[in-house]
């Protein structure tokens, strides 16, 4: 559940609120219930902009966090390579991104070969975005286990976990 999509039926939903409210014959009644509505439209705003769970992803808090860290040897890596871009936007590069498959496909064993064999020394920041969509069999995770990395830290960047994998 997220608030901000309630925005597209929004208007809809003031139309048939204005439709309602000038049906109320009394305007005693009607005053009161347009300053309740317009009471809990405020507080609901207020709640809602003060609220850091309802902020978009920090995409931001993700790179500086990634590009920060003391090791020499990392490597950030994604389900697919079609998310890039939020990543590419806000990096220095000062850590390479990979992106495990191309296009609208699941993460298959060989793409983690491939992609995934230079890197046997360095530490994975694993920016688990859309996994459910691109690697719902968690591949990224089995193989990464299987070829001797160990997860020492989850973050989370708003909506956006990180996993930190080693080598053993």
């Amino acid at each position: 559940y997220q608030p901000f999509r309630l925005l597209l039926v929004l208007p809809a939903f003031y139309l048939l609120l204005t439709w309602g409210i000038s049906q109320i014959r009394t305007t005693t009644i009607r005053i009161i219930v347009v300053v309740f509505i317009l009471l809990v439209n405020l507080i609901s705003a207020g709640v809602y902009y003060t609220n850091p769970y309802f902020y978009r992803e920090d995409w931001r808090g993700l790179v500086q966090f990634i590009e920060s860290q003391p090791k020499e040897e990392k490597v950030a890596i994604l389900p697919s390579y079609n998310s890039y871009w939020p990543y590419e936007y806000y990096s220095t590069k000062k850590v390479p991104l990979v992106g495990l498959s191309d296009g609208f496909r699941m993460v298959e064993e060989r793409d983690l070969e491939k992609r995934l064999q230079h890197y046997s020394e360095s530490t994975i920041y694993y920016i688990r975005y859309l996994v459910p969509m691109f690697d719902p069999q968690e591949q990224t995770v089995l193989w990464l286990n299987q070829n001797g990395f160990v997860k020492i830290k989850e973050v989370s960047f708003n909506q956006i976990p990180v996993w930190i994998y080693e080598p053993i």
